[in-house]
Order: structure tokens, then C-alpha cells, then sequence
């Protein structure tokens, strides 16, 4: 069975054919910006902490702020980028049950 077009999804008003699946690698591209701008805030009040807080004076502080951000950016980067991976699978997993319950429903 062919799939209809981009527009004839949009307008298919049964959601007999799923949009979602087809912009699933445009989802993961957008969730790989945010965690990398996620990653950048975390990083920027991290090191903040070092130039504004702490015990330590001069460029102990300031270094230690920086170590402190590059950890922390890139943990929340990290972690933001697994748990976003793991929601677009089970999507994906979702429809494709969906698209294959139809052909065996079809078959039937």
C-alpha cells in the first residue's frame, strides 16, 4: 500500500496514516540543540558559581568554576540527550505497533 503524501497525511482527518514517524529525525536533530543549549546553561551557572561564590580566591575560583561547569553542562547535556533518545524510541515504537497491527488487521 503506498503511503499518501505529506499533505494528504496532514489532511487525513481518520489518522489512518501517521505524520509523526516521518518527522521523527527532525525531532532528534531539534532535541540535540536543546540539550547542547541545556548543556551551555548548565555550564554558564556553573562556572558563575566560580567567579561569584566558593571559598577559594582569584584564579582557583575562577578555575574550579570552570571545572565545575564543564562537568555539569556536560551531564545535563548527557542526561538530556539519553532521556530525550529514549522518549523518541518509545514513540517510534508506539507507531510502528500501530502501522503493523493495521496490516494485521488488513491481512485478516
Amino acid at each position: 500500500m503506498d503511503q499518501p503524501s505529506f499533505f494528504g497525511t496532514l489532511t487525513d482527518f481518520s489518522f489512518s496514516s501517521f505524520v509523526t514517524t516521518r518527522f521523527i529525525k527532525i525531532l532528534y536533530a531539534l532535541l540535540w540543540i536543546v540539550a547542547l543549549l541545556n548543556g551551555v546553561t548548565a555550564f554558564l551557572l556553573a562556572s558563575a558559581w566560580g567567579w561569584n561564590g566558593g571559598t577559594m580566591t582569584g584564579t582557583m575560583t575562577t578555575m574550579a568554576g570552570i571545572a565545575l561547569g564543564v562537568v555539569a553542562g556536560f551531564v545535563v547535556f548527557l542526561f538530556n540527550l539519553i532521556f530525550g533518545r529514549i522518549l523518541l524510541e518509545i514513540l517510534v515504537v508506539v507507531f510502528r505497533i500501530a502501522e503493523n497491527t493495521q496490516r494485521m488487521a488488513d491481512r485478516a
